[in-house]
């Protein structure tokens, strides 16, 4: 008894977290958590998040202190985005058994299908920065493979590196299933704006004819319009981070009202988003 006592409070210290950017905020949440001030823990670890700043151990700590105010689903969300992001973590997995544990009227799962488990067996191997290496290394060796496959001259050379080209494309495409899965995000949405009739039209707006269409009496309004988007999110590595998207990917003329801007056209956004330091 003493030693399972002694395993559930060394499990519920806090891990240290390392950002210099967000140092100062660091310390204030640890030392609350310490002082046992668990709501101010809570909101400083939160204000991290919400800063942009993701880890293992910043989920583990903000969990900790959810247990601590009897806040169990709170305190098993972040447990489990530890996890999702270090699936090894034995004091993380530890603690969600003792936290789940403790939800009254626990109902019991159903089985998965035999796919599902092997699908997840495999996507649990590694954490999202290691799925996301491999699918970069997968891809350059695919292009590697099929660079010698045009390059070859012999049939032998060509049969064997188109099926090298084949195998790296699946693995390919796996990682990159399984590290986008992990660590990443995809938005597919819709802008929408109704259409504003002269009568709707504020005062100043009515003498900007040239900005506008005009209804079946000539008058100046803002017709209905319309753009569809799409947003994708991967995370290269704890440090590295790609955002793109396409935007009114219909190519659609629009224009937000009172803008002064009235055309179609798509927009491309490509960013990359690094982390410097620990």
């Amino acid at each position: 008894m003493k030693k399972l006592i002694s395993i559930y409070i060394f499990t519920f210290l806090l891990i240290p977290l390392f950002a210099s950017d967000h140092s100062l905020i660091i310390n204030d949440a640890n030392k609350a958590y310490s002082e046992g001030q668990y709501a101010d823990a809570i909101e400083l670890y939160e204000q991290l998040i919400n800063n942009g700043l993701e880890s293992p151990e910043l989920y583990y700590n903000l969990g900790n202190s959810y247990f601590k105010i009897n806040d169990l689903p709170s305190a098993i969300l972040y447990y489990e985005k530890a996890i999702k992001l270090d699936p090894g973590d034995e004091d993380v997995i530890f603690n969600l058994k003792v936290a789940n544990s403790m939800i009254p009227d626990k109902i019991e799962e159903v089985p998965l299908m035999f796919y599902k488990r092997w699908w997840n067996s495999i996507y649990d191997l590694f954490g999202a920065n290691m799925w996301a290496k491999l699918s970069v290394f997968c891809l350059i060796a695919f292009l590697l493979m099929l660079a010698i496959y045009f390059a070859g001259n012999s049939y032998f050379i060509k049969k064997t590196f188109f099926w090298f080209a084949l195998i790296f494309f699946v693995f390919t495409i796996f990682s990159f299933s399984f590290s986008f899965q992990k660590y990443n995000t995809i938005e597919f949405y819709t802008n929408y704006n109704g259409e504003v009739s002269y009568k709707n039209l504020a005062p100043s707006e009515r003498d900007k004819a040239y900005m506008y269409a005009k209804d079946a009496d000539g008058n100046p309004y803002s017709p209905a319009w319309f753009t569809i988007n799409l947003k994708a999110s991967y995370q290269l590595t704890s440090k590295l981070k790609i955002d793109a998207g396409i935007e009114n990917i219909l190519d659609y003329r629009y224009r937000p009202y009172s803008s002064g801007i009235c055309a179609s056209g798509r927009n491309f956004i490509i960013a990359i988003r690094g982390k410097l330091g620990e």
